[in-house]
């Protein structure tokens, strides 16, 4: 379970799995079915289209109702031709830009009979990822359905770097990920695109860019196989995807009881791995066996790769990881299981139910999916999720004590020393918890307690679930606080749960738990995906009626939220929400995603207008949300997507008085791109001054490397910052005080004779009257010898004589100490060489 927040802080290339792309696209917020004009075939209109859109407002699809068509084919067009027309006539309202021209991309027959036309976005005449209308035409070729996305600001550019260097940067970054060398890999002839993030991550930046295309393989290796996006201007990493799907890939370690902080299951400790034979360690071969079987359910059932969807890397590919036996430092026992972020961790004897294995391995699907925040009702949600996915696999899998008496008990097959039994999804109230929100056991948390009670009210979502499986048959007099009706079954209520947690936010609450199960049921009635009828959509809704989930209001989205990058900080600022619901707003919360150390969220007061985010880490992207929250409910949450800056500096040691200090380094974004016009400033700081004043700036090149000049002043500090924008964190160097050495000029006679006097002479500045000043040689080990001292004059001018004895050509400087009241270093003339002849 994720780590409880109790105490508030007061502001701290793009990868992806083929299954991961698929989520992202699937997990924006659905709106609610949308009227819209719709033509019949003889022209006139009515109101029986069905519109959904994206979490972004943007229209993704057109629909009619059943009997019903969007248009009329047009006259004398059939086929690809009508679906073109259809395309044209209904693009601009799925966002597809009027400059755009579209590409017959595939034609194929649905069971029904009806075409399927695919149209590829193109500008210019080059293709853009994820750019596609799907149009389904009728036998008369009359438009029944049109969706898809278009980039709505595309462009296209020069492709300056040449083909060849976006294949050897396709396949460095190949090699780099897997461990191979590079000349194991092979690219193919690299092709050009637009690609626009927006259309693949709900969170990226809307605006296409002209890219290389370049897929990699590995001879030897049929589980590589690489798409490469290479940016043709800058030739920056724009996006590497795995096209591989994978299978489960286990691995456990067991920490035996011994007490340890550290929970990562890493390579070199493992205690048993995929397809390796029992270890006769119980907790061990549990965690092993039950981690397969939650994930061959997801996958058999739902499609859902979980190793490539919630594993973690670390050096030696993603896998599903599970640390077992563990004990904290403060010793044992840990009487509890967690998911860390990127693993389980289970104490001794917690592997042994299949519920609980799935309850964790859900926390991972949660964080990946809906993000939901574990605070108050998001939290509630977050819980009753993995409780619901984790029964849905315990009753399903065949594994363990599923009787009549045990159905929808949760931690059944644990030992009571582990625990036992920990919740009755059937009937909450057994175990403490509220199985509606009108009951007296729904905690209100005024003092925060339990992050808002999420272990508590998560009895409310359980019942439903509950109820939405099995139905009122099972309840007293066949019916629940006046709601009488059949359940759905597993098998249905597998998917739906599923799609709703693919739609579901961070600070859903009841009510839109409410909603989203409807409009996820409807989905898929609609589809006929697992026999799910309107039926089953009216007894789902009538679950969510029974356990009021919608009893209560929750609060509207905070006004006027602004969320700024700094230096390794991000400021929020808002306004209170227009309406706080039905009851007081208790606090905001902003949320994180990755954690900031360990946590993800961090609760403010009700009063607070801004917050500060410190300690984000340099080269990492971060996802920062707004929600409000009172106790009945959170408002919608207000997120935006940050660009990870790293700020790299070259530092000169030390600068020659009068010259010109340039300070020089690079700007990088994410995954090492590199940030182009950027403004980055040159600051200066006096000792005993607190305030920095700003002395130079410039604009990163296209490369992301910049160059900072300015007078050098003594004894001051500098530091190079990036103040960041509303899309990138900005980034700080350490403060560097730079040396100032002085400047010493020297000549002297280059030809001397043999016992003749040479005489070294120049000026030092700044002006010194007085100041010593050594005359040096250099011996043939390399050491200086000081060979004659003498004194600045009033000009701080010097004359230093030496007689010349020894043939051999000598190599000589002129150094003056340092003077640190003064803040100058010690200064060097250069070095001049005095060859010798023999007296005439």
């Amino acid at each position: 379970m994720p780590k409880p927040l109790l105490a508030r802080r007061s502001g701290g290339a793009l990868v992806l799995s083929v299954a991961l792309l698929a989520s992202l696209q699937l997990s924006g917020p659905t709106a609610p079915a949308a009227s819209g004009a719709v033509v019949s075939p003889d022209g006139s209109s009515t109101a029986q289209a069905r519109g959904v859109r994206d979490g972004r407002g943007q229209v993704r699809l057109l629909g009619a109702r059943p009997g019903r068509v969007l248009a009329a084919a047009p006259a004398g067009s059939r086929g690809v031709a009508a679906a073109r027309a259809h395309a044209r006539r209904f693009g601009a309202r799925l966002g597809l830009p009027a400059s755009s021209g579209l590409r017959l991309a595939r034609v194929s027959a649905t069971a029904s009979g009806h075409q399927v036309v695919r149209l590829q976005q193109t500008v210019d005449g080059v293709p853009v990822l994820g750019g596609q209308l799907v149009t389904v035409l009728d036998r008369s070729s009359a438009l029944l359905s049109i969706g898809g996305e278009a980039a709505s600001k595309p462009r296209t550019t020069a492709y300056d770097l040449p083909a060849s260097a976006a294949a050897r940067t396709a396949v460095r970054v190949t090699a780099a990920a897997h461990g191979l060398r590079r000349g194991a890999l092979q690219a193919a002839r690299p092709t050009r695109w637009i690609y626009d993030a927006a259309l693949l991550d709900p969170r990226g930046t809307a605006g296409g860019r002209a890219v290389w295309r370049v897929e990699v393989t590995a001879t030897a290796r049929p589980d590589v196989r690489e798409l490469v996006l290479v940016d043709a201007g800058t030739g920056a990493v724009l996006l590497r995807v795995d096209q591989v799907a994978h299978v489960t890939d286990r691995v456990v370690c067991d920490r035996a009881g011994v007490p340890s902080a550290d929970v990562a299951c890493r390579p070199g400790q493992y205690a048993r791995v995929e397809g390796s034979a029992p270890t006769g360690i119980p907790d061990v071969d549990q965690a092993y066996d039950l981690t397969g079987a939650t994930s061959e359910w997801f996958a058999t059932r739902l499609g859902v790769d979980l190793t490539a969807m919630i594993g973690s890397d670390l050096g030696d590919g993603r896998k599903l990881r599970s640390t077992t036996r563990y004990c904290p430092a403060e010793g044992c026992p840990f009487d509890n299981a967690f998911w860390t972020g990127d693993q389980m961790v289970y104490g001794a004897g917690f592997a042994s139910a299949d519920d609980v294995v799935a309850h964790e391995l859900s926390h991972g699907l949660t964080q990946h999916t809906a993000g939901l925040v574990y605070w108050y009702q998001s939290g509630a949600i977050n819980e009753s999720m993995s409780d619901v996915l984790g029964e849905l696999v315990d009753l399903t899998d065949g594994i363990g004590t599923d009787t009549a008496e045990t159905r929808w008990q949760l931690g059944e097959d644990l030992t009571e020393r582990a625990g036992g039994i920990t919740r009755d999804m059937a009937d909450p109230t057994l175990h403490g918890q509220p199985d509606h929100t009108g009951s007296d056991l729904y905690d209100f948390a005024p003092d925060y307690d339990d992050n808002g009670g999420v272990h508590t009210n998560s009895g409310v979502p359980n019942k439903t679930a509950y109820l939405v499986v099995d139905g009122t048959a099972g309840e007293p007099g066949g019916a629940f606080n006046g709601q009488s009706f059949a359940g759905i079954g597993t098998d249905k209520a597998a998917f739906l749960y599923w799609s709703t947690l693919q739609m579901l936010t961070p600070g859903a609450d009841f009510t839109d738990l409410a909603a989203v199960l409807q409009q996820a049921c409807a989905n898929l009635a609609a589809a006929g995906t697992a026999g799910v009828t309107a039926v089953d959509c009216q007894s789902v809704a009538a679950a969510t009626t029974a356990t009021g989930l919608t009893r209560w209001a929750g609060p509207s989205v905070p006004q006027a939220v602004t969320m700024t990058g700094r230096p390794r900080s991000v400021h929020l600022t808002w306004r209170p929400p227009a309406s706080a619901g039905s009851s007081p707003l208790n606090s905001y919360v902003v949320h994180v995603r990755p954690a900031i150390g360990e946590d993800d969220f961090f609760p403010v007061e009700p009063s607070a207008r801004e917050f500060l985010l410190e300690d984000l880490v340099a080269g990492t992207d971060y996802t920062v949300g707004l929600v409000a929250v009172t106790a009945d409910g959170a408002s919608p949450s207000v997120m935006r997507r940050f660009t990870a800056s790293a700020l790299q500096v070259t530092w000169p040691e030390s600068v020659r008085y009068g010259e010109t200090l340039r300070i020089r380094g690079t700007l990088r974004g994410s995954g090492g791109a590199p940030a182009v016009d950027r403004t980055v400033r040159l600051l200066r700081r006096y000792p005993g001054s607190s305030r920095y004043e700003r002395v130079a700036a410039a604009t990163t090149a296209a490369d992301g490397t910049f160059s900072l000049p300015t007078r050098p002043s003594r004894r001051a500090a500098y530091h190079v910052t990036y103040a960041g924008s509303a899309h990138a964190v900005g980034a700080r160097s350490a403060s560097r005080v730079v040396a100032v050495r002085q400047r010493v000029r020297l000549s002297v006679d280059p030809h001397v004779s043999l016992g003749q006097v040479a005489t070294f002479h120049g000026a030092v500045t700044p002006a010194r009257p007085g100041a010593l000043v050594r005359l040096q040689r250099q011996s043939a080990d390399g050491s200086w010898r000081t060979v004659v001292r003498g004194r600045l004059t009033g000009a701080s001018r010097y004359d230093l004589a030496v007689r010349v004895t020894g043939r051999r050509t000598g190599t000589w400087r002129v150094v003056v100490p340092p003077l640190r009241s003064a803040g100058l270093a010690a200064g060097l003339s250069r070095e001049v060489a005095v060859p010798t002849s023999a007296r005439d």
